[in-house]
Order: C-alpha cells, then sequence, then structure tokens
C-alpha cells in the first residue's frame, strides 16, 4: 500500500506550521479511498493474545489499495514493528496529533522520513 500526503506550505526546509485545531473540530479524510466511515469496524481495545488490547481501529482494504494522509503533515518515522508490520507515524501542522498507520505492503517509492 501507498501513502500519499497532500501538499502543504513550505518555505525552503521549514514547514510552515499550522495553529492547533481541537480533533473534534476539524475533518478528516478517510485512509482509504472511496470508503465511508460507516465501512470501518471498531476493533479498538479488542483483546488480543496475553492480556494486552489492541490500541488502534484496523481499516482491511484489498492487498495493493493506496493508503491516504487523512490530513495534511509531516512523516515523522517509518518503522517496521513487529506487531504492526510496516508503519508510518505523521504528525499534523501543528504537530499535535500523531496518525499512526500500520500493517502497509510497502512504502511508497518517494516516501522518506521529514517527508511533507
Amino acid at each position: 500500500m501507498r501513502l500519499f500526503i497532500r501538499a502543504v506550505a513550505v518555505i525552503g526546509l521549514l514547514v510552515k506550521e499550522a495553529p492547533f485545531v481541537p480533533i473534534e473540530e476539524r475533518t478528516l479524510g478517510m485512509p482509504v479511498q472511496n470508503m465511508r466511515l460507516s465501512d470501518a469496524r471498531d476493533t479498538f481495545n479488542e483483546a488480543r493474545p496475553g492480556e494486552r488490547r489492541h490500541e488502534a481501529t484496523d481499516i482491511v482494504a484489498p492487498r495493493g489499495t493506496p493508503v491516504l494522509a487523512v490530513e495534511d503533515g509531516t512523516i515523522v518515522k517509518l518503522f517496521l514493528s513487529k506487531p504492526g508490520g510496516n508503519t508510518i507515524y505523521e504528525f499534523d501542522l501543528s504537530q499535535h496529533y500523531c496518525y499512526y498507520y500500520a500493517h502497509l505492503d510497502r512504502y511508497a517509492a518517494n516516501l522518506k522520513e521529514a517527508c511533507v
């Protein structure tokens, strides 16, 4: 799966930071094109092996489906984790919220840390 980040204002190497807006007042996109919120099954806090809980909502899509950023931001970390596989940590422009994308098949060819 690929992650696409929409364009943001960049001055030289500095990203123009946005003012903080509470999450309830934001309009986030869906990470899979043509998907509706009602298509997602809430898996947050489901029991997992042992005593751990699932701390995310998985969105199931066919292999190879592009994954989209839910809003403009900066990729701060690309990480291969044991439970999450290929993962991406993206911070919003106010650097207050972090969006976590996991179980990805692969990264887009041009994706790298500090990518806006």
